[in-house]
């Protein structure tokens, strides 16, 4: 598609993963200024985030959120609790220190014990700065709560404080 595109010709590309469709278009986007690349089938308003995590594969749902928040879906072994509470990642240096934010991702009914469960996964991983959970519902009052409950952090980068837990809602 990058060749395609360089040479002036017409082009379509075709990918089932949303990790490998964000990949080009964002090469694509750096390379060619100006260049807008549409993805058909990836959601753009909530009704199609709604669709797509519906469907059977949850887990182009969660790669979609990731990406949006940011972040590279973590990917591998995907097997009940095998992600460890992590379905992506931000990395990011915070002054020379090598940082990393911690997405979580839950398309279904969520409550406040989420979102401390996400705060304890953050607090066991010497490298991560902050958690990002994304939902497909609007968050609780008790969900932000518990969010506003882990504190914040200060970066070394400008030393401003940030939330240690932030919610995003797809």
């Amino acid at each position: 598609v990058h060749a395609a595109q360089k040479l002036g010709r017409q082009w379509i590309g075709i990918d089932i993963t949303p990790l490998a469709t964000n990949l080009i278009k964002t090469r694509l986007e750096d390379a060619f200024a100006g260049l807008n690349v549409p993805i058909e089938g990836w959601p753009v308003d909530m009704a199609g985030a709604v669709a797509l995590a519906a469907l059977e594969d949850k887990y182009h749902f969660q790669d979609w959120a990731v990406i949006q928040a940011g972040g590279r879906p973590a990917g591998g072994d995907r097997k009940k609790g095998a992600d460890k509470g992590i379905d992506g990642v931000i990395p990011f240096m915070d002054g020379k220190t090598p940082r990393r934010g911690i997405i979580s991702v839950k398309a279904g009914n969520t409550g406040p014990a989420h979102v401390r469960d996400l705060a304890g996964v953050v607090a066991a991983d010497p490298d991560a700065a902050f958690g990002v959970f994304v939902c497909l519902n609007p968050p609780t009052k008790p969900m932000n709560e518990a969010a506003l409950e882990q504190g914040v952090w200060v970066s070394d980068y400008d030393g401003r404080t940030y939330p240690r837990v932030q919610i995003l809602c797809a």
